[in-house]
């Protein structure tokens, strides 16, 4: 029993390390992620709106950014989803 707690307790403090680093990248990311938002001039405009914030905002530039072609009148109404 105690073999075994001990081992226990090993993956415990792996798991605790394995989440102190994804933490760290988590916010490296979204430091990133808000410096490009600052590059483009839209941080101030995106937290005056109630609800949305400057990650989530490069979030949602991130995930629609991979739309194909550029953007022109009634494209985007024709894009699924």
């Amino acid at each position: 029993m105690a073999a075994q707690r001990r081992g226990a307790l090993e993956r415990v403090h792996l798991l605790m390390g394995d989440w102190r680093s994804l933490l760290a990248r988590l916010a490296d990311t979204e430091g990133w992620m808000t410096a490009v938002l600052d590059e483009l001039g839209l941080t101030e405009l995106v937290t005056s709106i109630d609800g949305l914030s400057a990650v989530g905002t490069a979030v949602i530039l991130a995930e629609t950014g991979s739309c194909p072609g550029s953007p022109r009148r009634g494209r985007w109404s024709s894009m699924p989803g």
